[in-house]
């Protein structure tokens, strides 16, 4: 994936770690981490800046929050609603 720098924001291929896949296409891409429920997606919101949330597999936001531009601070976020630490 060559992914477009500005649509990609802080999101970096060295960021999958810890079960995170990197997923998306050549003008954008994201991280995201499957669970048998939910899926948990770490995406660009501006070019210096992301946000991480989880959805249904349907699509359906169920939370949704800002991480500035700390793609591993959104992944830990993400990573703590799952383990039910953030709710």
């Amino acid at each position: 994936m060559t992914g477009n720098r500005a649509a990609s924001g802080p999101i970096q291929p060295q960021h999958t770690s810890g079960g995170w896949r990197l997923e998306g296409n050549e003008h954008r891409w994201w991280l995201s981490k499957h669970r048998a429920d939910v899926v948990a997606k770490v995406r660009a919101t501006t070019a210096r800046t992301c946000s991480w949330g989880i959805y249904t597999h349907e699509g359906r936001m169920i939370r949704e929050a800002s991480a500035g531009n700390d793609v591993e601070e959104a992944k830990a976020k993400a990573d703590a609603w799952l383990r039910g630490g953030e709710q």
